[in-house]
């Protein structure tokens, strides 16, 4: 009996609900970052991942997060799944952890660096790397083979042996470099 009286709703929507009840709105500008114009206000950075549709509406072209700068609360996006600057290149790790602290891979620390495999989504398959690690800190950089897209400060990167069975460790990511840059001034 209890059951009927039950609503589904989905997950998405139940996150909306709770970040609607405990973060308060806090409207911004979108940005296109090719052009420097404003599209569009956002009511909250929360709202809108990297790497995803911005879900703007009026627009000819569907359009992606690829940045969002929390200093001055603006969201920059980009015209078109296939745009450069929605992918990745390299990442910085500003705190890694290695699981064997005391013998991470050499070759991390050599200028050719170490070949391993790396995951950063959840359900993405390993994808091939160079990491570069630099002496008396935890810090990495992590080059991909092929560019990743949907990459973002604040993602776990888990870092496996050149065969990709062996986990090695992981950290979150600081800054992510992508594929091609853009020099646009957005304003103050």
């Amino acid at each position: 009996m209890f059951r009927k009286f039950l609503v589904k709703i989905s997950s998405k929507a139940h996150a909306n609900i709770c970040q609607a009840s405990y973060i308060p709105p806090k409207p911004g500008p979108i940005i296109d970052l090719t052009t420097g114009a404003k599209i569009h206000e956002h009511s909250g950075l929360w709202n809108y991942t990297i790497g995803q549709g911005a879900r703007i509406p009026g627009l000819k072209e569907k359009t992606f997060v690829v940045r969002k700068d929390v200093e001055k609360n603006t969201i920059y996006i980009v015209s078109g799944r296939d745009n450069p600057l929605l992918r990745t290149r390299r990442i910085h790790v500003d705190k890694f952890s290695f699981i064997w602290t005391d013998t991470p891979p050499k070759e991390v620390y050599d200028a050719s660096g170490y070949r391993a495999f790396v995951k950063v989504l959840h359900k993405m398959q390993p994808a091939q790397c160079t990491v570069f690690g630099s002496r008396g800190t935890d810090s990495v950089t992590i080059d991909f083979d092929e560019p990743l897209v949907g990459i973002a400060p604040g993602q776990v990167a888990v870092l496996y042996d050149t065969e990709g069975e062996w986990c090695l460790g992981c950290g979150a990511i600081t800054d992510s470099i992508p594929l091609e840059t853009q020099d646009v001034d957005c304003g103050p």
